[in-house]
C-alpha cells in the first residue's frame, strides 16, 4: 500500500470515528440512558487498532531460516 493511500484511510477512519461517534452520543442523549461512553470507548480502541494495522511493516522474509547478520 503507498503511502498516500495510508494516509487517506487514515484520515477517512479519524472522520468516520468522529460522526459515528457523535451519533452514538446524540443516540443515547435523546434516550436519557447515560452518554454512550463505554461504547464510545471501544469505537476509538478499534479505531487505534485499525489505524495500526493499515501503518503495520510486514516481513515477507518470515519463512527464511538464514540467521540474521549483526
Amino acid at each position: 500500500m503507498k503511502k498516500s493511500e495510508k494516509i487517506l484511510s487514515t484520515i477517512f477512519i479519524i472522520i468516520g470515528f468522529f460522526v459515528i461517534a457523535s451519533l452514538i452520543q446524540a443516540a443515547f442523549m435523546s434516550s436519557g440512558e447515560g452518554n454512550g461512553s463505554i461504547l464510545v470507548g471501544l469505537l476509538f480502541m478499534g479505531m487505534i487498532f485499525g489505524i495500526q494495522s493499515i501503518w503495520k511493516k510486514k516481513n515477507f522474509n518470515s519463512n527464511d531460516n538464514t540467521p540474521e547478520k549483526r
